[in-house]
């Protein structure tokens, strides 16, 4: 016999952030510790990889994405997350990397030559660094709303003790090649990673957080955007959201305006294109259903509102669309 929940529990409601992670869920992530020693230069080129962290546990290392002008020092307890794959990552500033498409479970090396070994404490002992580190690639186009905001490079000089915990517990699991589970194990974890680091970042007093992360953390706004999320497909009209602030109508429209970067109906029709997108390369829906599921009334309405985003109607979208996706995919 199952459990019920009592009358007055209310089910949990997803705000806008926890909407955009789970659609955009890490999937076949990948993760390796990485033990080192100096003088040690990795160039990473693995394009499926669509974001890439390390977590130092022990020692240093330099990091370069190719469009940052200068390396970035990652010292023992610091993280570091990049947008896309292409980057190197050293013992000094200046060393040049070896070629290194794919993660592990764990790699040596020296220097003089690379060493494979499946022990979960190989290389501890005898290495400069110790890392972990982890590739995403995302099940759904809905994760370009968050790749399209970042920076190329988010470093955390010092993490909270909550993404610690969820590093050491992807090196553990790094040890667990072959334990059934694994692979969920990792992905969740990766996407526990990613909320802690990203709000960590984005409270950063230098911060500049994408437009709908303030909207999100502010008090009177987030109810507004949080309703657009958990309902978009609902004919929302400015004085529907406003009533949900207590702001009057122009009062709503000017401070969202201000806090999301785009008035809030503009934003509705983005997110709408964004989740017709997903819809569009995940399943064979007709165009009319994914028309209805984002709030348009009749399928010729939401082509022309497609093709305006896009640039393509839905079906000739659709039939280009393609794996993986690029960091300013619009179709």
């Amino acid at each position: 016999m199952f459990a019920h929940l009592p009358s007055d529990v209310s089910e949990p409601v997803l705000d806008a952030f926890s909407e955009i992670v789970a659609a955009g869920r890490a999937h076949a992530a990948l993760v390796a510790r990485l033990a080192l020693r100096s003088p040690w230069g990795l160039r990473v080129d693995d394009d499926t990889a669509e974001l890439t962290f390390y977590g130092v546990l022990r020692g240093n290392a330099w990091i370069r994405p190719p469009d940052h002008p200068d390396s970035v020092e990652l010292r023992a307890g610091a993280f570091v997350l990049i947008r896309g794959y292409d980057h190197t990552v050293a013992s000094t500033a200046t060393a040049r990397g070896q070629a290194f498409s794919r993660v592990g479970p764990t790699w040596l090396l020296d220097g003089e030559h690379d060493r494979y070994a499946n022990h979960p404490e190989a290389g501890r002992a005898d290495s400069d660094t110790v890392m972990v580190c982890g590739s995403y690639c995302f099940d759904s186009d809905i994760a370009s709303v968050l790749l399209r905001t970042l920076p190329a490079l988010v470093h955390l000089p010092v993490v909270p003790q909550d993404l610690t915990a969820v590093l050491h517990l992807l090196d553990a699991e790094d040890g667990h090649v072959g334990k059934p589970g694994r692979q969920a194990a990792v992905d969740r974890l990766m996407d526990l990673a990613l909320v802690y680091a990203l709000r960590t970042a984005f409270a950063q007093p230098t911060a500049v957080p994408p437009g709908w992360y303030r909207t999100l953390t502010d008090p009177r706004l987030a109810p507004a955007l949080n309703a657009l999320h958990e309902n978009p497909a609902h004919p929302w009209t400015v004085q529907e959201l406003a009533d949900r602030t207590g702001f009057s109508r122009a009062a709503f429209a000017r401070r969202f305006t201000a806090s999301a970067g785009q008035p809030p109906l503009t934003y509705l029709t983005e997110w709408r294109m964004e989740l017709a997108r997903d819809l569009l390369r995940r399943n064979d829906s007709g165009i009319a259903g994914v028309a209805r599921s984002v709030g348009y009334a009749n399928e010729a309405t939401f082509t022309t509102a497609f093709k305006r985003h896009t640039g393509l109607p839905p079906a000739q979208w659709r039939q280009r669309a393609t794996c993986p996706r690029t960091l300013d995919d619009n179709g």
